[in-house]
């Protein structure tokens, strides 16, 4: 009979397991998706901090001050929120090293050698509308 089947131990114990696995998976998969969209849009407020640095005229920003910078201005208060963006930082930095239009350069500053990001490529304005 199913319904005898059903409620034996090891049987309820396979469906359990079955559903915890399934609702682990549920959450590291939403975990990763939440880590990358935060990480997009650390990434857009980095490009855009480093292309507003060429502008003004100072070309390299430390990578621990812009991290800091755009964690506590996304994140004012320590917490949870935070180590999140900490943790997605990580994909942040990946995706500078590899993006064409920024270096890399470690730089020294007060006797330790610091790691820079300077934006090389050409920054576009807005150019006036044409008649």
């Amino acid at each position: 009979d199913a319904s005898v089947a059903a409620t034996r131990p090891s049987v309820l114990i396979a469906i359990t397991a079955g559903a915890g696995g399934a609702l682990l998976l549920w959450r590291r998969a939403r975990f990763v998706v939440a880590r990358r969209r935060l990480a997009e849009d650390l990434l857009a407020a980095a490009v855009e901090t480093l292309e507003d640095a060429k502008r003004a005229g100072s070309p390299r920003v430390p990578a621990d001050h812009l991290r800091d910078a755009l964690l506590r201005a996304q994140f004012p208060f320590a917490g949870a929120a935070r180590n999140a963006g900490i943790a997605a930082w990580s994909l942040v930095v990946a995706e500078l090293e590899t993006d064409a239009r920024i270096r890399s350069i470690m730089v020294p500053v007060a006797g330790k050698r610091m790691k820079h990001y300077e934006y090389v490529a050409t920054v576009l304005t807005a150019s006036p509308a044409r008649g």
